[in-house]
């Protein structure tokens, strides 16, 4: 039986979708990136899917985690936004 997957978030940017499926990782959940578009820069985004029979597990450690963005990005890249940067 293939399992089905569910999408979960979608980011605009590649690093906050990695950031968030190595939470899900590290929380034992599966997650994988797909994009709309094989070509970069042409897609509407970085949607994060999760195994349907999980997505509530995936639910509970967002919750758990409380994390912004901005803190995504950070996970992400190492570098961390001023205020004035996320206008």
């Amino acid at each position: 039986m293939q399992e089905e997957w569910e999408q979960f978030e979608v980011f605009a940017d590649r690093a906050s979708a990695a950031a968030l499926v190595g939470r899900l990782l590290i929380e034992g959940v599966p997650a994988q990136i797909y994009t709309s578009s094989p070509f970069p820069g042409l897609n509407d985004g970085y949607r994060v899917v999760v195994p349907r029979r999980l997505a509530h597990r995936a639910r509970w450690v967002m919750a758990a985690m409380d994390t912004s963005e901005s803190e995504l990005d950070f996970l992400a890249t190492g570098e961390l936004r001023g205020p004035e940067q996320d206008a």
